[in-house]
C-alpha cells in the first residue's frame, strides 16, 4: 500500500466515526417533538422530599462564658 493510502485510511478511521456521530447526533437533536395529547391532565408536582438526618443541621450549643475581670 502507498504511504499516502495509509495516511488517508488512518485518518478516516481517526475522524471519521466522532464526525459522524457528532452529525448524527445533531440530526436527532433537531427532530420534531411527538404531538402532545392535550386530553390528558398535566402531571401534578411532586413534593420535595424531606432531607435524611444526616443533612440536617444541627444547633451548636453555646457554652456560657465567664467574664474575668483584669486589674486596670
Amino acid at each position: 500500500m502507498a504511504p499516502a493510502t495509509i495516511v488517508m485510511l488512518s485518518s478516516v478511521l481517526t475522524y471519521g466515526a466522532p464526525i459522524a456521530f457528532a452529525v448524527y447526533e445533531i440530526w436527532s437533536i433537531r427532530r420534531e417533538p411527538p404531538p402532545r395529547d392535550d386530553r390528558r391532565p398535566p402531571a401534578a408536582p411532586r413534593a420535595p422530599k424531606p432531607l435524611p438526618d444526616c443533612l440536617l443541621p444541627k444547633p451548636v450549643p453555646v457554652r456560657e462564658r465567664r467574664r474575668e475581670l483584669e486589674d486596670a
